[in-house]
């Protein structure tokens, strides 16, 4: 199988936590080519993005956090039922990680987070970084190195890839229509965030 020009790309990233918990965060890509590329290529980009992308907040994430092997898919408009569908398998990807933090960690639901902003006011995307350590904050305020690194991690995610030649557009797809918008800037702040609990069903 291979990735063709105009594909949209549904990359799942994944990690344990120290406890055993699983979290995620999901990024899209459009895939604009001069021609088909290996799935094989593909993957080997999405690995290489992103372990660069997580590589910048290393010092801060907790060493206890293992990158686990994250998933591909090619996803498609469904016009008929109208919603985004996972039309092609891409395949499996194994990142490396470096993270390096020992001391105390800071409770799961609190991490540090980026936006990545379009044209469209409203339609943005939102990645958490993975739970830091104590030391990255003061009060619940980043410390300048920590926000430093993620200026440079919010600079990555909203960055396109170089491919072969070609380019994975960095965005994301409007849920509810067949639009996509590419990311155009990034935001980020000095505040630790709190990522919402849905049950199992419940909500996106």
């Amino acid at each position: 199988m291979s990735v063709a020009n105009n594909d949209i790309l549904h990359v799942v990233i994944q990690a344990q936590l120290s406890d055993g918990t699983i979290v995620q965060n999901r990024k899209r890509f459009l895939a604009l080519l001069a021609s088909p590329l290996s799935d094989a290529t593909i993957l080997n980009s999405v690995k290489t993005w992103v372990e660069t992308l997580y590589a910048h907040p290393a010092t801060w994430v907790m060493q206890s956090t293992e990158l686990d092997d994250g998933t591909v898919d090619i996803i498609t408009w469904n016009a008929a039922e109208s919603f985004w569908e996972v039309t092609q398998n891409v395949g499996i990807y194994s990142p490396l990680d470096t993270f390096a933090n020992v001391g105390e960690a800071l409770p799961n639901q609190c991490a540090a987070f980026v936006i990545g902003n379009t044209a469209r006011p409203k339609s943005k995307g939102r990645c958490f970084v993975f739970p830091f350590g104590e030391t990255s904050q003061d009060h619940g305020i980043l410390v300048g190195g920590a926000l430093s690194d993620l200026g440079d991690f919010a600079a990555q995610y909203i960055a396109d890839q170089a491919i072969a030649g070609d380019t994975l557009q960095s965005g994301i797809v409007r849920e509810a229509t067949s639009d996509w918008l590419g990311f155009i800037t990034a935001s980020f702040g000095d505040v630790i965030g709190t990522q919402r609990r849905r049950r199992v069903g419940i909500g996106a």
